[in-house]
């Protein structure tokens, strides 16, 4: 099977180099020569379409209908049927193409207006737009209760540090409370030492001075 295929493979190159030894041969060009010039172009042409090079395409299909159309009026016996078959395959591959001239570019076609499309569009479109209004609405709200209720705690540590500033100052202070509690202690020890006489003088025997 490979030794197969390398004979397949030397055929074909040896047939490409046949042909290029004929179109390129310096003696007179013969109907077989030119329709092998030809069948090149249209080669040529085909793999140029095939990559999207549509102008360079057009160009070289145009060379090959010219080498066809020469050839038929050159030789008006030669293969009719297999020239008139290349020159209506040519000629199709030119309209295909839509260029007219090989320099002038192709004009794009109009897009075509769909109502139904347009219509599932726009619908689709106000419905996101909805969406997004809805959303926008509940985020403002939650925004708004929020804001509020920070407000609110504000308010209430406000209100706890006044109570405190305004029960710290009608408390006394340390020192206050210290000196106050001077005349007290001073009172409780006197009456002590009164009432510690009164009883060394209740408990004195009789008779004595």
């Amino acid at each position: 099977m490979a030794k197969v295929g390398g004979v397949k493979r030397f055929s074909f190159l040896a047939s490409l180099l046949l042909a290029a030894s004929v179109v390129l041969s310096p003696r007179a060009a013969g109907p077989d020569d030119e329709f092998i010039r030809a069948y090149i172009q249209i080669t040529q042409a085909d793999n140029l379409a095939k990559s999207a090079q549509n102008s360079s395409a057009a160009a070289k299909y145009q060379e090959a209908l010219n080498t066809l159309k020469a050839l038929k009026s050159g030789n008006p016996g030669w293969k009719t049927g297999v020239i008139d078959f290349r020159i209506d395959y040519v000629t199709k591959k030119l309209k295909a193409l839509n260029v007219s001239n090989p320099d002038t570019p192709t004009t794009p076609k109009p897009a075509v207006f769909d109502a139904e499309t347009a219509r599932l569009r726009i619908s689709d479109l106000t419905r996101r737009l909805e969406s997004l209004e809805n959303n926008l609405t509940l985020k403002d709200a939650q925004l708004k209760e929020a804001l509020a209720a920070a407000a609110a705690r504000e308010a209430r540590l406000r209100a706890d540090l006044e109570a405190l500033r305004e029960a710290d100052s009608a408390s006394p202070s340390p020192a206050k409370k210290r000196a106050s509690k001077k005349p007290r202690v001073r009172a409780t020890a006197k009456a002590v030492k009164k009432k510690a006489r009164l009883t060394g003088a209740s408990q004195k025997p009789k008779g004595t001075r």
